[in-house]
């Protein structure tokens, strides 16, 4: 794959929501993030999160002056687990404005033992990859009664 060519990586995001009213028009990001608070207690690590937070991934992608037939992909790395693939397709391009777009809604079940990595790919390779960060803050210290 000739990088200059294309195709290229644009974004990556994490947030809370993503709204599109039709494909072709721009997105609306609600809760655009790169970490996490979570209560518990500082070293607490591997323990069930309630309530699950939720979050959606997207990737978007750009053709360039590639043509061809491409697999786009999107996947999380958790050191405790390993890369997992979230979503995965192949996209024949034809034109420089196409865009390719993954998105997938993602829930963090369990605090994780290390850092959490999103990856965009194309055909295999990684061309994008962002932290994303859990911290366990204590719970608030609760008032002393009168």
């Amino acid at each position: 794959m000739d990088q200059d060519a294309g195709p290229h990586a644009l974004s990556l995001i994490i947030c809370s929501d993503i709204q599109r009213k039709r494909p072709e028009q721009p997105a609306t990001y609600t809760g655009v993030t790169n970490m996490l608070q979570v209560t518990g207690q500082p070293g607490q690590r591997g323990g069930m999160l309630s309530p699950v937070p939720r979050l959606r991934v997207e990737a978007r992608f750009a053709a360039g002056l590639a043509r061809g037939t491409f697999r786009f992909s999107l996947r999380v790395e958790l050191e405790s687990a390993g890369p997992r693939s979230l979503s995965s397709r192949e996209v024949r391009l034809i034109d420089g404005r196409q865009e390719v777009r993954l998105a997938h809604g993602w829930e963090l079940k369990r605090l994780p033992t290390g850092p959490i990595w999103f990856e965009a790919l194309i055909d295999d390779a990684v061309v994008m990859r962002v932290p994303f960060m859990v911290e366990v803050v204590p719970p608030p210290l609760a008032e002393p009664q009168a």
